[in-house]
């Protein structure tokens, strides 16, 4: 991170949704944005938003545990491509994985790209590693094949890196 930046990770409010399509960039996934918005209200799940200078620049979906001890999910960590390298990720991780110990989980999982050798590194370097098989927790829109699975635990050595 070469500046720093004021930044904040909050729960997402309806009116940050439309923002949270990043120009046109997520406009395809309008319909999927607002359905985790909706059980995000119901408390189904965590809807995250970092923040910078009073405007939405990143989002993740956090899919809780079915059950104390359990496995959560990571979904469509994203924040915007201007701004990218400032932290802003990493900070947004960090409050993901921060809700799933709070709400007992035991192992963190997310699915990337296998040929997104930046997203690998980036999750390498708070605790992930790819795990082989297919994922324990299903995403909350249609499944895409090809993907690379990555867990950490979430707690031990693992935790530390976050």
């Amino acid at each position: 991170m070469s500046q720093s930046i004021d930044a904040h990770v909050r729960h997402c409010l309806r009116g940050d949704l439309r923002q949270l399509e990043f120009g046109h960039a997520f406009a395809h996934d309008r319909a999927l944005i607002r359905q985790m918005f909706r059980r995000h209200l119901r408390g189904d799940c965590c809807f995250l938003v970092v923040e910078v200078a009073g405007v939405p620049a990143g989002q993740a979906w956090v899919e809780l545990p079915l059950a104390p001890g359990g496995v959560g999910a990571l979904w469509a960590v994203r924040v915007r491509p201007d701004i990218r390298g400032l932290g802003l990720g990493s900070l947004l991780v960090r409050a993901a994985l921060g809700a799933l110990v709070s709400r007992g989980a035991a192992t963190a999982e997310l699915e990337v790209e296998p040929h997104n050798d930046g997203a690998i590194r980036f999750y390498e370097r708070l605790g992930f590693r790819i795990e082989p098989g297919p994922p324990l927790r299903q995403p909350p829109g249609p499944a895409l094949r090809g993907l690379l699975v990555m867990r950490r635990p979430l707690s031990g050595p693992a935790q530390e890196a976050a």
